[in-house]
């Protein structure tokens, strides 16, 4: 399995001597290479400096050209190391790669379409070999040692290679660089100067040559897509946080826990920015909705269930919330660029403000009123619970990665954690256990919000609307037997038309108001109402479902509110 542009990558023959090149393995950490090349912070990835926002759409990463590169710079440097092995300075040794592996893991839901799966295969149709293992938890496992180990087992077998290089920018790799120097075979190491630790250059007597860097020779390695493989010519000028602020807000102000991708769609398309609209930017820049989302961390996809598709024509799908996507969200603002369209932008965006100029409330229908003065300046970085915001204790933000094996030990006692292991097994261990409590205090502080909003919404439902709605409700509920899903539920307020009280001159897509539009219009969604009506309602736990993902639960109508109704 070689890599078709190694093969005659240093020809003998070209050199005119008779002379054995040097035999060359690369060993690639999969997973930094995926982070380095597309988890990298706007102002620290150079191919997006040097390519613009959403270069993935319009570029590709040529695989086959990085064996040529790689085995042409070392063999350049033995001249300037004076190690040539032959007479003449002019004619170095060559450098042949007979085999490049890539270790890795994914997860078993890692989304077809995502970056990271793309990554992998256009390695593997270069030739390189893939060795994929599956990602349980939160963290991948063994992965380092796989390459570790690998390398360590050709250096012992004779005549596999002269010189092991090395693709990662991860200083754990540091002991078996070593090793393997020690058992006689040259090292070398590529890299990329934003994510290499310097353990990796500084070490004295862990390497053989000068460390490559890849965004030396990015005029080499990345190349424009075909034109049959991407619509998307244009450098987008907004950025990927803007784009999930005003996705963040819609979803999260909605109070459902998860929203429609056809909603989310007709809203983008009346949010005006620069000279055209969010979702032109969107489809433009990254390729459309589906791809932004699948390639990002801040939201997950859910297929929707064929059941509840009443069109088959109907492609649309669910977004909701990721686990920590407020975290990811504040991470991205203070690392993000603004270009001055995204400036312009921010300074008119609020809710109130884009409903007037919609004029119609079909980008706000799925969920969110316009006229809502709760949700009239749009909530930027502080997501505050009554007089004060969410702070997490110092404990949950030190960065443990600087303490010593006996810091991590009395961490772990304190948190009632096992103290056995090496360093890197407590740190991990630690960093877990912060993530666990990290999500549990996001996740509580995300539902008091939502309360907190869902509570104020109610304050300014008429009494008509609310008496109207708790009515169907009953209604429905008695003539269930007491109780019914939120699905079923749903279904049945579709079906009845809103309060005629409350119509306004606001008239939806399709000129007829339902009753379940006016609900999440009023309360957010139907969990929300059924919360504010605690007297009368409850909750019970989720339906059982073979589906994946079934966000319905059970609604119960209480015993005296059946007798009063």
């Amino acid at each position: 399995n070689v890599p078709d542009a190694t093969i005659n990558s240093s020809p003998t023959a070209t050199y005119g001597i008779n002379v054995a090149p040097l035999k060359a393995m690369m060993f690639i950490d999969g997973t930094w290479l995926y982070y380095s090349i597309y988890g990298r912070r706007e102002r620290d990835c150079p191919i997006t400096r040097k390519f613009g926002r959403g270069w993935a759409h319009r570029y590709r990463f040529d695989w086959s050209a990085l064996p040529r590169i790689v085995c042409e710079q070392m063999q350049a440097q033995q001249v300037s190391q004076g190690w040539s092995s032959t007479t003449s300075e002019q004619t170095p040794r060559p450098v042949e790669l007979v085999r490049a592996s890539v270790f890795t893991s994914m997860k078993n839901d890692t989304n077809p379409h995502s970056f990271r799966v793309k990554l992998y295969k256009d390695m593997a149709d270069a030739n390189y070999d893939i060795h994929m293992m599956e990602t349980v938890g939160k963290g991948e496992k063994c992965v380092d040692i796989q390459l570790a180990v690998e390398m360590l087992h050709y250096a012992t077998v004779p005549h596999s290679y002269d010189v092991a290089i090395l693709l990662s920018g991860d200083k754990d790799f540091m002991p078996a660089l070593i090793r393997t120097r020690q058992k006689g075979r040259k090292v070398g190491i590529v890299s990329m100067r934003t994510g290499c630790n310097r353990a990796l250059y500084e070490t004295p007597n862990a390497r053989d040559y000068e460390v490559i860097w890849i965004e030396d020779y990015l005029d080499q390695l990345i190349v424009p897509l075909a034109e049959s493989e991407t619509k998307y010519d244009k450098e987008s000028n907004v950025s990927r946080f803007t784009l999930n602020k005003v996705l963040f807000d819609f979803i999260e102000r909605s109070g459902l826990s998860r929203v429609s991708s056809r909603d989310v769609g007709r809203y983008l398309k009346f949010l005006k920015i620069g000279d055209g609209t969010m979702l032109e930017e969107i489809k433009t820049g990254y390729g459309g909705l589906y791809s932004f989302l699948g390639k990002g961390r801040t939201f997950s996809i859910t297929y929707r269930d064929p059941n509840e598709v009443v069109d088959k024509n109907d492609k649309s799908y669910w977004i909701s919330l990721a686990d920590r996507a407020r975290e990811y969200l504040i991470e991205d603002a203070k690392e993000t660029e603004f270009h001055p369209i995204e400036k312009d932008f921010f300074k008119s965006y609020s809710s109130e403000k884009l409903g007037q100029e919609v004029g119609t409330e079909s980008a706000y229908f799925h969920s969110t009123n316009p006229n809502d003065p709760q949700l009239s300046t749009p909530i930027l970085h502080d997501y505050s619970v009554g007089d004060g915001a969410l702070k997490l204790p110092d404990d949950l933000t030190k960065d443990y990665g600087k303490c010593t094996v006996a810091e991590l030990k009395d961490r772990c006692r304190e948190r009632g954690l096992p103290v056995s292991g090496v360093k890197a097994v407590l740190l991990e261990r630690v960093q877990n256990d912060v993530d666990e409590q990290t999500e549990k205090l996001l996740g509580d502080h995300k539902a008091k919000l939502r309360q907190q909003m869902t509570d104020e919404r109610a304050k300014n439902v008429p009494d008509d609307v609310a008496k109207y709605l708790e009515g169907l409700l009953c209604e429905y509920l008695q003539a269930s037997g007491g109780s019914a899903s939120s699905r079923d539920v749903g279904r049945y307020l579709a079906a009845n038309s809103a309060s005629a009280e409350s119509s306004g001159n606001q008239i939806p897509l399709g000129g007829r108001q339902t009753a379940l539009a006016q609900l999440k219009r009023s309360f957010g969604g139907l969990a929300s109402f059924v919360n504010t009506r605690s007297d009368l309602f409850e909750c019970q736990r989720e339906v059982e479902s073979s589906g994946a993902s079934d966000y319905s639960f059970q609604i119960v109508l209480k015993q005296n509110t059946a007798k009063m109704h």
